[in-house]
């Protein structure tokens, strides 16, 4: 199953589960009442789960090309509302579309996915911190572009600044897993 299929199962299995019957009604003995679901978030989630398995298929073909068409149509497609789950699943989409771009030596493109990543992600999370993780792979790549032209020096700033995206992403993950492990956190579905 694809990163984002088993989270979106998750995340669609918890969101239809809470229409069976809301908390306080099933605590009390009254009678189930549906919870309010979204249906375009549910919608959206459920298309961002087909297209990463499109997306699967496809590299599984070894066609990378057909596998960033499927994370292009997810991309492009109207976001219904400003749904945090939404947005956390086009970061994952961004940062997923950045890698395989590099994959196939399309640097630029992987620069365009991940810079719309980090703006469309402002806020301290998981999926930030992946974005900066990618961002340190593509600062790698060129780095690697750079030294096989002969262009030294550049190369040693391109992988300093990979050392420091790579950096940015482990410090943002550890924030992320302190507040998770912190005393009072919430506790997550896996």
């Amino acid at each position: 199953m694809t990163r984002l299929g088993r989270a979106g199962v998750v995340l669609l299995g918890l969101l239809l589960s809470q229409g069976a019957c809301s908390r306080p009604a099933c605590e009390d003995g009254a009678a189930a009442k549906p919870a309010q679901v979204d249906q375009g978030m549910v919608a959206y989630l459920s298309m961002a789960s087909a297209l990463h398995h499109e997306a699967d298929l496809a590299e599984s073909r070894n066609d990378g090309p057909a596998a960033l068409v499927a994370l292009g149509r997810l991309l492009d497609a109207k976001i219904p509302g400003s749904y945090p789950e939404v947005r956390e699943v086009r970061a994952d989409t961004l940062a997923r579309a950045a890698e395989l771009s590099l994959q196939q030596g399309g640097l630029e493109r992987a620069e365009g996915y991940l810079q719309r990543g980090l703006v469309e992600v402002p806020e301290e999370s998981y999926y930030r911190g992946r974005l900066f993780e990618v961002s340190g792979l593509l600062y790698e790549a060129e780095s690697k572009q750079l030294e096989a032209v002969g262009k030294l020096a550049e190369a040693e700033a391109k992988k300093r600044d990979a050392i420091d995206r790579l950096e940015q992403a482990v410090r943002i993950q550890q924030a992320v897993i302190e507040r998770a492990t912190a005393p009072n956190a919430p506790k997550q579905a896996p």
